[in-house]
């Protein structure tokens, strides 16, 4: 038998193809079915939110890249943590002039309780 010399290609994603990925994940998985299962309901709320943030990781990016890392100055390293959700929206505004309307702004909170509440509790 030969032996399969071609390499794989490597599964690899921007940003936005990653949230976009994300997104469109939980609302196929979610539309499988007609009636979904509460195990539709939890991924895709999980995928969406995740996708939700990567764009908006995506949006700071644009600004500059530094700026999606919890820690500037080690930008670019592999190890380096990127921001969670709360810095996420205090650099859009503060940093990227992004300003979200309070019902924006409510939505995605509600989102991140409802994502908390079904990933840790």
């Amino acid at each position: 038998m030969a032996k399969n010399t071609k390499k794989k290609d490597k599964l690899k994603f921007n940003l936005l193809e990653n949230g976009l990925d994300f997104i469109r994940s939980g609302i196929e998985d979610f539309f499988k079915r007609d009636d979904p299962r509460p195990r539709a309901h939890k991924y895709a709320l999980l995928h969406i939110f995740a996708g939700t943030l990567l764009i908006l990781k995506e949006r700071l990016k644009r600004e500059h890249p530094s700026l999606i890392f919890a820690k500037v100055e080690q930008a670019g390293q592999k190890d380096a943590h990127t921001i969670n959700f709360d810095n996420i929206l205090l650099r859009l505004k503060g940093c990227a002039g992004v300003i979200l309307t309070q019902q924006d702004f409510d939505t995605l909170r509600d989102a991140q309780r409802s994502r908390n509440q079904i990933e840790h509790y």
